[in-house]
């Protein structure tokens, strides 16, 4: 699969920044890119709206139901597992009405 956002691309790669400017050039205008390897000192800092998305994105999430997930892999695996066309079509429709 080819990265097309030169951004994405360089922080997979660590090998250019954005417009094409190396690394070196990203992190001194304040970008950050990857370069390679994560180390030991290496830290990541969150702003206070990222750690406020997280939070929320904590409080808002279900949790996952590990019977159900089990059964499922199961009847995919056995092929017995049928999808509702119908279904899905109706709860798209009410997700976009939402919008």
């Amino acid at each position: 699969m080819e990265i097309k956002n030169p951004l994405i691309k360089a922080l997979t790669t660590g090998t250019r920044g954005p417009a094409g400017e190396s690394a070196d050039t990203a992190a001194a205008s304040g970008q950050t890119v990857g370069r390679g390897p994560a180390s030991t000192s290496d830290q990541l800092t969150l702003t206070a709206a990222a750690r406020s998305l997280l939070e929320a994105g904590r409080e808002t999430s279900t949790p996952v139901d590990g019977a159900r997930v089990a059964a499922l892999r199961e009847a995919i695996a056995d092929g017995s597992y049928r999808v509702d066309a119908g279904r899905i079509a109706e709860r798209l429709l009410a997700l976009e009405r939402q919008l």
